[in-house]
């Protein structure tokens, strides 16, 4: 038995995607859609509906028995006992099905973000809902078992206006199949249904989901300065300046490009100042624009320029603190002492 969550990417990112069919973990697969199985699925329309506006374009394909067994063995090889283990996933192997809704929602937003930080992109999610496809004893697909809807909300839309999906569509150059799957398998122990981890890292991917799920563009740039934070930051002293310096070091290869990426967090977190403390309004212009920082009672607007600088710094720093193994360990520890001696080293190499 195969699950299907269905997910929607427009054209414009789809033509920067060389991805057809992609294992991305053990049992899950980033798949285009074909048309046999939108067949399929219209069959099922009516008793599992979608909106009019949702039309998916590809779906992250779960290999129920081949995800749980592999699963299985990760956990033993991490040493985990077989009674944890069976405790846990709460699923036998052996089973043809994988009925945990939470499990299969969590998988998802793994492969999403593996795929959003490994270049920012529009993706829509809709009412994503589950279809399961039986398969004869030569292993094709012959028929539909059934369809149903996830019981645990995976948010309705991702990046669902129009002014977000162009940040982010500008963002985003073609999509490389292997760094998408190198960063799923970092992400994936930070989705395990099975147990809650909770550090830096964790607080930094909650931070951009969150800001992903957003329309609100002020509480999109507010969120997703938490991910700079979650990751940066040690003290309560000086944290704009601690932030912008270690960004910097971390992410820039020269001094003028650290000058300026340190300049400009500088310049964002004036914008966040502005948008917390209540001095988000437009002084220079009479009519809003896309340029206009304002806060009111009927809408709030953040600079797209500034959305755009905040996102791809925060993307960047996600992908290279997961492609640092040490640095994860640290991070992982949640002692303030190592991460500041690791930044100390990298400052004075």
């Amino acid at each position: 038995m195969s699950t299907y969550v269905l997910i929607s990417i427009p054209k414009s990112v789809r033509d920067k995607m060389d991805i057809t069919r992609c294992q991305v973990l053990p049992g899950v697969r980033l798949e285009k859609i074909s048309s046999y199985k939108l067949r399929l699925i219209d069959k099922y329309e009516s008793s599992v509906p979608t909106p009019a506006y949702f039309k998916p374009t590809h779906a992250v394909n779960i290999d129920d028995r081949e995800y749980i067994e592999n699963l299985a063995n990760r956990l033993r090889s991490e040493g985990c006992s077989e009674d944890i283990i069976k405790d846990r996933l709460h699923v036998d192997p052996k089973a043809s099905g994988l009925f945990d809704p939470g499990m299969i929602a969590n998988i998802t937003k793994c492969i999403i973000m593996s795929l959003v930080i490994t270049q920012p992109c529009h993706i829509d999610i809709g009412n994503a809902y589950l279809f399961r496809i039986a398969k004869n004893r030569s292993g094709h697909t012959n028929r539909c078992s059934g369809a149903m809807r996830m019981s645990v909300p995976l948010g309705s839309n991702v990046f669902p206006t129009l002014s977000t999906s162009a940040i982010y569509q500008e963002l985003a150059p073609r999509v490389n199949r292997n760094n998408i799957r190198r960063l799923a398998s970092i992400l994936e122990e930070y989705y395990r249904s099975i147990y809650w981890r909770s550090d830096r890292i964790a607080v930094a991917l909650n931070g951009f989901w969150t800001a992903l799920r957003l329309t609100d563009l002020a509480q999109l740039f507010l969120s997703m300065t938490i991910v700079l934070e979650a990751l940066l930051s040690t003290s309560n002293q000086e944290v704009t300046h601690q932030i912008a310096e270690r960004a910097a070091i971390l992410l820039a290869k020269n001094g003028t490009e650290r000058c300026n990426i340190y300049k400009k967090i500088k310049k964002l977190y004036g914008v966040r100042s502005k948008i917390v403390h209540g001095n988000a309004i437009s002084k220079k212009r009479k009519f809003m624009t896309r340029e206009s920082l304002i806060i009111s009672a009927k809408l709030s607007s953040v600079p797209v320029s500034e959305i755009k600088a905040l996102i791809g710094i925060a993307s960047k720093l996600l992908r290279t603190v997961l492609h640092n193994q040490s640095l994860v360990s640290i991070m992982q520890t949640r002692k303030n002492e190592k991460l500041n001696d690791f930044f100390l080293e990298l400052l004075f190499r």
